[in-house]
């Protein structure tokens, strides 16, 4: 019986006291350490008041109603740490729950804008009807890696010359989207504006206004695009490619 009483007060408590800290100690780990050593005071006593017992010495009787009124008291103040614990943790968990919903809302609200300028976007590339007419054996594969991205098809038609191209833009998703919008307006304008037809002339005037979009600031800007043109009139294609 005292080997296992030294066994158990030895070895195995603080193996249990230790894993009870381990598990509160990121929450009350003040509080927690001295209810651990209130626990520990409280079973030596009991321990210490039963080795005395058997062994017939004096005040064996106090120490072990000592240690069982210790140990009470650390029981209700547990239960106490347990209770405050749990209330803080509700409350945190509906903190989380707030800030979840206020991030879906705004995920939401992101992804919705997004949609729109999907449609904004998709507004400036030619419809599959025009280019059909001037290409019957077409296909167009337009797979972004975004919502919105930084690639795009560009057609138009000039009297009787067709011109069609494919333009990879820096930047992916609203940059890149952003980059296509100021790319193709500039594309626009060199063909009805200033009245272009051949590609490589096309392409040069392109690059000059898109640096002129977005020098104003007097930044210096390394967007644009990769882009290859191709023209079709009367039987005859030219093409021209630029970076």
């Amino acid at each position: 019986i005292m080997f296992a009483v030294f066994l158990f007060t030895g070895a195995a408590l603080p193996l249990i006291i230790k894993n009870r800290h381990e598990q509160r100690k990121g929450i009350v780990s003040g509080r927690s350490l001295l209810l651990n050593l209130l626990d520990l005071v409280s079973i030596l006593l009991i321990c210490f008041g039963l080795l005395a017992r058997l062994m017939h010495w004096y005040g064996s009787t106090q120490m072990i109603f000592s240690g069982m009124i210790m140990l009470l008291v650390a029981f209700v103040l547990w239960n106490i740490s347990f209770r405050r614990e749990v209330k803080l943790r509700h409350i945190a968990e509906e903190q989380l729950k707030i800030t979840l919903k206020q991030v879906e809302e705004k995920n939401k609200e992101i992804t919705d804008r997004i949609n729109y300028a999907k449609r904004l976007q998709e507004a400036i590339f030619p419809s599959v009807e025009f280019i059909t007419n001037e290409l019957p054996n077409n296909f167009v594969l337009y797979r972004p890696k975004d919502i919105v991205a930084g690639d795009f098809y560009w057609a138009e038609k000039i009297d009787d010359t067709f011109l069609i191209a494919v333009a990879d833009c820096t930047g992916h998703g609203v940059p890149g989207a952003l980059v296509t919008v100021v790319c193709c307006n500039a594309l626009n304008r060199s063909v009805k504006e200033f009245k272009l037809s051949e590609p490589g002339a096309i392409l040069d005037k392109t690059r000059n206004l898109v640096l002129e979009s977005f020098s104003k600031k007097g930044e210096q800007i390394k967007d644009g695009m990769d882009i290859s043109m191709l023209s079709i009139k009367n039987n005859q294609l030219l093409w021209a490619g630029a970076n």
